[in-house]
């Protein structure tokens, strides 16, 4: 039995239909960027009487939207960071408590097979679904970009914006896998794992609209991944790259530790 090519199986469906609502959602933003483009003088005096707060929320003081990866930024990005990390979070928070909600834990401790290669096998299935839902949404915004660019881009830059929501994804479906341990209810666990996106998404949000909630952008990973530094700095910072890589490195480390402890009861 090979538990890693079952979860592939399992959730092959889900990853055609979050990539496919991904790439079409991104699609259907940059399709307008020709006409934002050829209306730049009247976007940038737009922009100009917007308020301080607004603009520093979206990151508009620092990038324009008239750039082609500055309107990709603002738009796209914004939703495969957060739509992208919903899903992240709700595939790893299921695909181990599934097992002892639906009852199929019996089944797979009957079977030679430690609880430590149940856990290696569903990391393994989560990264690489994950991966295959960056790499494919990128490369249909590379196209999509192609078809779009009055100028051309810088192709580094494109591949920063590409890689930091894959290391995002990744981040978050640590944090719900260790999660999905303690919490086995299917209900329960969605609408916690989905609660922890959205408030470290609006923990981001408040630490643009004031200096004196800064701080909070340390808690929220959203702010880890900004692209407007990305494209500001050409690179993700590596102390934030550090942090994501410890949360992700511990998150794992702890599933491993508690589900070998666990009281499965069957």
């Amino acid at each position: 039995m090979n538990i890693y090519l079952r979860e592939l199986a399992v959730n092959r469906r889900s990853l055609v239909i979050w990539s496919t609502l991904l790439a079409g959602l991104g699609i259907l933003m940059m399709g307008f960027y020709p006409t934002i483009a050829k209306e730049a003088e009247t976007l940038e005096k737009l922009i100009a009487v917007m308020p301080k707060g607004l603009l520093a929320a979206f990151g508009l003081e620092k990038i324009s939207m008239t750039d082609l990866l500055g309107f990709y930024a603002t738009k796209h990005y914004l939703t495969i960071t957060l739509l992208g990390s919903i899903y992240a979070i709700m595939l790893s928070s299921g695909i181990l408590s599934k097992e002892e909600s639906e009852k199929t834990i019996e089944f797979l401790l009957s079977k030679p097979i430690s609880r430590s290669e149940i856990v290696t096998s569903k990391l393994l299935s989560f990264v690489t679904i994950l991966i295959a839902l960056n790499v494919l949404v990128s490369l249909v915004m590379y196209i999509t970009l192609q078809a779009v660019k009055i100028e051309d881009f810088s192709i580094k830059l494109f591949v920063l914006l590409s890689l930091a929501p894959l290391l995002l994804h990744l981040t978050f479906a640590s944090v719900g896998f260790l999660v999905s341990v303690f919490v086995t209810n299917s209900k329960t666990i969605l609408s916690v794992s989905v609660g922890i996106v959205l408030v470290t998404y609006f923990l981001s949000i408040a630490s643009t609209l004031s200096d004196k909630l800064g701080f909070l952008k340390y808690l929220s990973p959203f702010k880890y991944v900004d692209a407007v530094d990305i494209l500001t700095s050409a690179r993700i910072d590596p102390v934030y790259l550090a942090v994501m890589a410890g949360i992700f490195a511990a998150a794992v480390m702890l599933t491993f530790v508690f589900y070998n402890r666990k009281n499965i009861t069957t």
